[in-house]
């Protein structure tokens, strides 16, 4: 995945990218989480995880995850399968589903966003989100780690990305299939 850049619109296109440092990624997810009443998740060397109050850090994975298209993407799909299997398994031991209306789970009129939703913040969903959001990125830097064990194995200590990204999914796939 891409390393947290800070852009500023011209000076972007002339200078390139300036990488920002791990304190402005906390101050960065928590304003982003803050003024959105979501979870911000900034990966790179060091994923930031923030719901506007806390943050959580994961470190790891392997350098070659930079080099791989789709990678982030992946990381955000985990993200919300892990927050919708935190979501069902909470309806299912509240009970049954249907006795919760949708209506419920969200509330444009008055707020916005998984902190403010009157359902999650009486159910404490926004709490799971968050956790949730920080296993996914675990799950994500130990798929990225075991794939490059198993690539530099694979192409005797060369490691070609193209050997690494095929492996990546395989690997992953293997994980979600174990039940994580």
């Amino acid at each position: 995945s891409v390393p947290a850049q800070l852009t500023s619109g011209q000076e972007q296109i002339n200078a390139g990218w300036q990488e920002l440092s791990e304190k402005e990624q906390e101050r960065a997810a928590m304003a982003l989480a803050g003024k959105y009443n979501t979870v911000a998740f900034i990966s790179g060397n060091i994923d930031i995880i923030s719901d506007g109050e806390n943050v959580l850090k994961i470190d790891g994975g392997d350098s070659r995850m930079r080099k791989v298209s789709g990678t982030g993407c992946m990381l955000s799909a985990l993200c919300a399968l892990f927050a919708a299997v935190a979501y069902l398994s909470h309806v299912s031991a509240a009970g049954d589903s249907s006795k919760i209306p949708i209506a419920e789970t969200t509330d444009n009129k008055t707020e916005t966003g998984i902190n403010e939703s009157k359902y999650n913040r009486k159910h404490g969903l926004s709490e799971k989100y968050f956790y949730t959001a920080y296993s996914a990125g675990k799950v994500w830097k130990e798929t990225a780690k075991n794939t490059g064990v198993s690539t530099d194995i694979k192409s005797v200590g060369k490691g070609s990305i193209g050997t690494y990204h095929s492996l990546l999914f395989d690997e992953l796939e293997g994980i979600i299939g174990k039940g994580i």
